[in-house]
């Protein structure tokens, strides 16, 4: 009797009598509920067997009281305990659980931790699988940048094969005539020696002949033959070769460039090497975009200066930007172009240049003197100069280079104002405005090759701080150039201003045009003059004929 109830063993949902057991929800189930249990999608993958074959728990003995079973779950200690334990000293007032109870929550917490590992298995798996096929397209990125770079180097060959092959059929064609020339002038020489030789034996005969008679009426056959006793052949002039040397620079520029960007994750929280990772994985694998270069405007506008010039741009830190809009005077603006304040001048300004301690140096055209603008607002003439100077760029170790367009000369001062060095292998015609790049210290120098007026062609020369030639730029093929002003942004890139195209130039660092700076028709340039880049990526454009400045703001 007592084990015929020791078996009546209720099912979990309806309380009819269970043959079932589900050994991962440890439940006892009748026939009905065990199909109910099958067919549901939480748990039809559940395992199900007869109630006696059910995986029965492992039963464990307290520690501190070895003859009773751990019954009860302590919630205060966080551990199974005995009934024994439940009534002594040491868990009055704890709370406790039945492991029934205790072992559903942890089965649920455990299922909701295996399920979200299953998913993070799945996508770690498809993360592998992405990774090896990313790894491929890597790999034949850079399989294929290596095949560029061999046949652009092939062709660089060639070319400088082809080059070589035609100087030297040249010096040979030049050789076979010299050679000619010579074989020519030996046997015209050859036959004066025959000629002359027949003389020499008609008159050693005559010399020992005792006949007057035949003396007397002897007459050398080649009389007609001016006789002389030095005779200077006619020799071809020989070739010289010239070395034109080796420009190692433009050599590099010519080969191309390979951009890398190290990813680094040391020092970085989790979300910023996620955000690494994103970013390094759009530089292997951009996203299609309408322009190859990602210099997009964003917004712009039109500060009326309410003047009738506005012949130069100064921009300085937090925004603001000094517009010269009269002979000698100077009007400040902030980023959204308000006007905000001006400063009379004594001086009549060409050109301006921002000091590191943020002074600003002014070039009088009229008087040659240079000039400094304080910060506090007092100007100061601090030297004047042998020649009438144009224009005025600081460079990075704190030095200034100043051109002189009429003397057509470029020099680099010091802070006291002696010249450093002249910037003579140039080859420059008329130096005008002048920048430098921030990034890799090259100098861009205007250099008009007429006049030097606004509307006159020109090129953009480049050159080391030392004043090394490395290249120049003319514009596009087909094109005709103007340039007035050049200016660089902090990433490198060159902006010109082209006055006959009303356009903006943008070129690399490496000095490759890459497009024009794009306007809509509501700021299109008319005109564009002087130009400079403030910390906040606006770029200012003035315009020569209507006296206003554009501002862009591009990243």
């Amino acid at each position: 009797m007592a084990e015929s109830h020791q078996w009546a063993v209720l099912c979990s949902k309806c309380n009819s009598s269970a043959v079932y057991n589900c050994n991962k929800c440890d439940l006892p189930l009748c026939p009905l509920c065990k199909d109910e249990h099958n067919t549901s999608e939480d748990t039809k993958h559940h395992g199900i067997v007869n109630y006696s074959d059910r995986q029965k728990p492992i039963t464990r003995h307290c520690t501190k009281h070895p003859d009773n079973i751990l019954k009860v779950w302590c919630e205060t200690c966080d551990g199974a305990v005995c009934m024994e334990c439940v009534t002594s000293v040491l868990h009055r007032k704890h709370d406790f659980v039945s492991f029934d109870e205790k072992l559903s929550r942890k089965r649920q917490a455990l299922q909701s931790a295996y399920e979200k590992t299953v998913v993070f298995y799945s996508e770690m798996q498809n993360s592998i699988t992405d990774l090896e096929s990313k790894k491929e397209t890597v790999e034949e990125s850079f399989n294929r940048i290596e095949s560029d770079m061999n046949m652009h180097a092939d062709h660089l060959h060639r070319e400088v094969n082809k080059i070589h092959e035609d100087r030297i059929k040249k010096l040979k064609h030049h050789r076979q005539r010299c050679l000619l020339s010579l074989n020519s002038e030996r046997k015209t020489l050859e036959e004066k020696h025959q000629r002359n030789e027949i003389d020499k034996t008609d008159y050693e005969n005559i010399l020992r002949s005792n006949d007057v008679v035949a003396i007397l009426e002897f007459k050398p056959s080649n009389m007609e033959h001016e006789i002389t006793t030095h005779y200077e052949p006619l020799l071809p002039k020989c070739p010289s070769f010239h070395e034109g040397g080796v420009n190692v620079i433009q050599l590099d520029s010519m080969f191309g460039r390979v951009s890398f960007e190290e990813t680094k994750y040391a020092g970085k929280s989790k979300s910023d090497r996620q955000k690494v990772s994103e970013e390094s994985y759009e530089t292997i694998f951009p996203r299609p975009r309408s322009n190859t270069m990602p210099n997009l405007r964003i917004e712009s506008y039109t500060v009326n200066t309410e003047c009738n010039t506005a012949s130069l741009i100064i921009c300085m830190g937090h925004g603001q930007t000094w517009i010269a809009v009269q002979e000698r005077y100077l009007k400040l603006f902030d980023k959204e172009g308000n006007s905000s304040g001006g400063k009379h001048l004594k001086c009549s300004v060409s050109d301006a240049a921002v000091t590191s301690s943020g002074d600003i140096l002014l070039l009088d055209r009229n008087s040659n003197n240079l000039c400094i603008l304080a910060r506090n607002g007092s100007l100061s003439t601090i030297f004047t100069l042998s020649m009438k100077p144009y224009g005025i760029c600081q460079l990075s170790d704190d030095t200034f280079a100043v051109t002189f367009r009429d003397a057509r000369k470029v020099f680099k001062y010091g802070k006291s104002w002696i010249p450093l060095m002249e910037f003579n292998k140039l080859g420059l015609k008329r130096p005008c405005n002048l920048a430098q790049n921030k990034v890799n210290k090259h100098i861009y120098i205007i250099d008009k090759t007429v006049l030097g007026n606004y509307k006159d062609p020109g090129r953009l020369v480049t050159c080391t701080e030392n004043g090394e030639f490395i290249r120049e730029y003319t514009g596009p093929r087909g094109s005709t150039f103007t340039p007035v002003d050049v200016c660089s942004d902090e990433y490198g890139k060159v902006f010109i201003t082209d006055y006959s195209s009303n356009r903006v130039h943008i070129l690399s660092k490496d000095g490759v045009f890459k497009r024009y700076l794009e306007v809509n028709e509501r700021d299109a340039l008319e005109n564009p003059c002087r130009i400079d880049i403030n910390d906040s990526m606006y770029v200012w454009i003035s315009e020569k004929e209507t006296a206003k400045v554009k501002v862009i703001r591009y990243t």
